[in-house]
């Protein structure tokens, strides 16, 4: 636990503006804050599904940015909100990164009645492959809510966190994206039929 002392030694650290002063304001963030924040990280961010080395390589992305960042906080009593600012929203863009870089066309198809092996049902398959991917690339903080919702399960208020928009918000989007995939798909539905 950081004593009002240290808070004082740290904003001291900050404002020396050298880079071994702002690395040893860093340092004793990290030591003092660092287990807590790989908690919140597996908890709110990670829904705890994934692995522990996930969650301090975001830890870590995130104080070793704020090593080299000019940004500090605006006196010894903001240090602890704006630690929290700070570490959130890098984790927020880290987890965005990592989820568009996964695969989104595999996750989001429908599976379509009838015989796979036929060649209408493969042609549609790939049409629909197609179109996932034109949304993707049209809207691809959309077509990931819509993914993290629709094929992955997860609920409105864990999202709220990693998106930094309400309820609402996402699930209006959610709605968007939906009507242009139900729209977009709709062709590709009508070849099999």
């Amino acid at each position: 636990m950081i004593q009002k002392t240290d808070f004082k030694l740290i904003m001291e650290h900050f404002n020396a503006g050298d880079f071994e002063s702002r690395k040893k304001a860093v340092d004793m963030l990290y030591r003092a804050y660092s287990q807590h924040y790989l908690i919140v990280i597996k908890r709110e961010f990670m829904s705890n599904r994934y692995d522990d080395s996930a969650a301090e390589d975001i830890l870590q992305d995130a104080f070793l940015s704020l090593t080299s960042k000019m940004t500090k906080p605006s006196s010894e009593f903001a240090i602890s909100s704006w630690l929290k600012s700070y570490i959130y929203n890098i984790t927020r863009d880290n987890m965005k990164k990592a989820y568009r870089n996964r695969e989104q066309s595999e996750e989001v198809i429908p599976v379509l009645p009838g015989d796979s092996d036929n060649s209408d049902s493969v042609a549609s398959i790939e049409c629909i492959k197609q179109v996932v991917i034109a949304c993707g690339k049209e809207d691809p903080e959309g077509m990931e809510l819509f993914t993290a919702v629709k094929t992955e399960g997860k609920a409105y208020s864990e999202l709220t966190n990693l998106y930094g928009k309400t309820v609402s918000n996402l699930k209006r989007i959610v709605s968007e994206v939906n009507k242009l995939v139900q729209e977009s798909i709709q062709p590709c539905l009508d070849r099999k039929i």
